[in-house]
């Protein structure tokens, strides 16, 4: 059983429905876009919206840089978040 789980943050929790959603079971390591094409088969929109580059991906509590390349393990807490504003 997958110990890692997936949390939204902002306008991306409306749009999964939900602000977290648990994690599949898969074997290895998985880049990014793999696994975001594997939590969304369902979810065509949701994989598009989460694939912006605007849109950033935290894993295991870490801030991951754009454009760096991003490997995701079941057992990783992985973590959408939307632009940010304030004022």
């Amino acid at each position: 059983m997958a110990k890692g789980k997936i949390l939204f943050f902002g306008k991306l929790s409306d749009l999964a429905g939900a602000n977290e959603w648990p994690m599949p079971d898969f074997d290895g390591a998985e880049p990014e876009a793999k696994f975001v094409e594997r939590i969304c088969e369902t979810r065509p929109d949701l994989a598009a919206i989460l694939a912006e580059p605007q849109n950033r991906i935290c894993v295991d509590q870490e801030l991951c840089p754009a454009g760096s390349e991003i490997w995701i393990t079941s057992d990783s807490e992985v973590a959408f978040i939307p632009p940010m504003s304030g004022g």
